[in-house]
């Protein structure tokens, strides 16, 4: 077995019906784990389990609102019940308003706050609750935009950036409880989030042009980091953020 392998682990990802989350679920399963594909959309997650299913993996799906909380607790609990363990949860679920920061209502605000960082949040704690009989993988999904400014995110980049400093305090506190907490940070990738402005013929190369690699993404050039993460390939890691964006941060 390499220290890649998740043969045997049980994980959760939400947001996982389409994009990043998706690949990261199908990721995670041919590496060996078994894939709880969690979403508000269940015809997605299905969709998505039914995939590594057609490759030869095993997952099952479950319809999830992360910025319920009861609904959180509950899920999670049903879940260690029929499987024992829940060894790696990926916190991929995420919002955004695309609106300048005078536009923005608080109402607005409060959603994207709500399902970014307090739904990452439940997830964390409902997942950290369980005994710690073996070790386990947190992984969480920030952005470029925890990082660095983006004109009209600014709900969006406080969350990420709320996410990033959460995987700190957390990894310092799970450890005793036999938890890794680290963060994916991607660029902009190729997926229906950026759409807006990579379909904008006046902004797209300015963007493209601030990317070193000079191109988008791919949400499987993401996935690996999750196994990476999730695995004990990276067992001395905690508190880790992991920027996969082309460069786009090494300005």
């Amino acid at each position: 077995m390499t220290p890649f392998s998740l043969d045997g682990r049980v994980a959760v990802v939400t947001g996982a019906g389409t994009g990043l989350g998706a690949a990261i679920a199908r990721a995670l399963a041919d590496a060996g784990a078994t894939v709880i594909c969690a979403g508000r959309r269940l015809d997605l997650v299905e969709g998505t389990a039914k995939d590594i299913e057609s490759r030869g993996g095993a997952a099952g799906a479950v319809s999830l609102d992360i910025s319920d909380e009861a609904a959180v607790a509950g899920t999670f609990a049903r879940l260690r019940d029929q499987h024992g363990s829940l060894d790696v949860l990926v916190n991929n679920a995420a919002i955004v308003h695309e609106q300048g920061v005078l536009q923005v209502s608080p109402a607005d605000w409060r959603s994207v706050l709500d399902v970014n960082l307090t739904g990452t949040f439940l997830c964390c704690q409902a997942f950290a609750a369980q005994e710690p009989d073996r070790d386990r993988s947190i992984v969480n999904v920030s952005s470029l935009a925890g990082t660095a400014g983006v004109a009209g995110q600014a709900a969006y980049s406080a969350s990420k950036g709320g996410v990033e400093a959460l995987t700190r305090a957390l990894a310092i506190e799970l450890v005793r409880r036999r938890v890794r907490v680290n963060t994916i940070a991607p660029g902009y990738l190729n997926t229906d989030m950026p759409a807006e402005v990579v379909g904008d013929p006046r902004l797209a190369p300015k963007l493209l042009a601030r990317i070193p690699m000079r191109r988008l993404g791919e949400p499987g050039e993401v996935a690996p980091a999750a196994v990476f993460l999730a695995s004990e390939a990276s067992r001395y890691m905690t508190g880790a953020i992991v920027a996969v964006d082309g460069g786009y941060t090494a300005h």
